[in-house]
């Protein structure tokens, strides 16, 4: 697992000083997902009142 987490890091820490903008936007991009399934969660709810 550990070994796993380094060599997923290691990529990142190397695209950090040319591209950092690069290295934020995935995290983003999975809460947007969070976000997507919360809205269309909440949607429903509404649809049943």
């Amino acid at each position: 697992m550990v070994r796993g987490a380094r060599q997923s890091q290691q990529p990142r820490s190397r695209l950090a000083p040319r591209l950092s903008g690069t290295v934020e936007k995935p995290p983003r991009k999975r809460k947007s997902r969070f976000l997507k399934q919360l809205l269309s969660d909440y949607c429903l709810e509404m649809k049943k009142f």
